[in-house]
């Protein structure tokens, strides 16, 4: 256990660190192997650019640059990290607002976060992100469904279908009718109330669930959570500890709210 985790922790290290040497060599190509074939390499190479632009504006000895540490936050559903690297001036000051988004099975680069705000020594930002890097998340996807936030989701609906009507989880639910309406968008809007069609889905998805949990406090997620970040979806299996009924649960976070399709 010890020896594993220990290489897990060296190989987040290497990655902190080249990306650092990189800087230092005012080299992109150093990243050449450390870069994943799912990056847009042309607009990493950009942000690049930036860093090294705001340190010379900064008045910063790149050369100077020394890695001291990074932390990790894995995302939840998805097969990446957010990574936030600690490092020191020739002041010896330390600096948390280098961001990168990594693999968390290679470790490598996917991605650069807010390469504009990096290497710019604005003292009211120093230490807010190296002891949170999951409140970094929104840089890399604005619109990323989370966990806890669609268990919340689901445990409302439960709780309207235990003690409300369907009219009461129409607008929780998002609207699926694909191209058959030209003036909605597929998964882009609550249903109408108005609708037959909708009032009819709604009413479906509302017999669906009853019965099945005993109250919104009695469920867990079993199994993974699953995230689409083309679509902004997320699914998930709610057990219910009392019934030990269980039941799949799919959202669409539209504009801020969980919708339910």
């Amino acid at each position: 256990m010890t020896v594993g985790i220990q290489s897990y922790a060296q190989s987040e290290n290497n990655t902190a660190s080249s990306f650092i040497m990189a800087l230092k060599h005012k080299s992109f190509s150093i990243l050449d192997s450390w870069i994943s074939e799912k990056a847009d390499k042309k607009s990493m190479e950009t942000k690049f650019g930036i860093l090294l632009g705001n340190a010379s504006k900064s008045g910063i000895n790149i050369e100077k640059l020394q890695f001291d540490f990074q932390t990790s936050y894995p995302i939840e559903g998805l097969d990446r990290m957010i990574m936030v690297i600690v490092y020191k001036f020739d002041d010896n000051s330390n600096w948390d607002d280098l961001i990168l988004l990594i693999e968390k099975k290679t470790y490598s680069i996917v991605d650069i976060g807010l390469p504009e705000k990096s290497l710019m020594k604005v003292a009211a930002e120093r230490g807010k992100n190296y002891k949170t890097p999951g409140s970094l998340l929104t840089v890399f996807y604005p619109n990323i469904p989370q966990k806890e936030a669609a268990l919340d989701a689901a445990k409302n609906i439960i709780r309207i279908v235990k003690t409300g009507k369907v009219d009461d989880i129409i607008p929780l639910m998002a609207y699926t009718g694909g191209n058959s309406d030209p003036n909605r968008k597929h998964m882009g809007s609550a249903l109408n109330p108005k609708n037959e069609k909708d009032r009819l889905q709604a009413k479906s998805k509302f017999e669906q669930y009853e019965g099945m949990f005993a109250s919104p406090e009695s469920v867990y997620i079993e199994g993974g959570f699953r995230i689409d970040t083309n679509y902004n979806t997320c699914s998930f299996r709610l057990v219910c500890k009392e019934t030990k009924n269980s039941e799949y649960f799919s959202f669409v976070l539209v504009k801020g709210k969980y919708l339910l399709y």
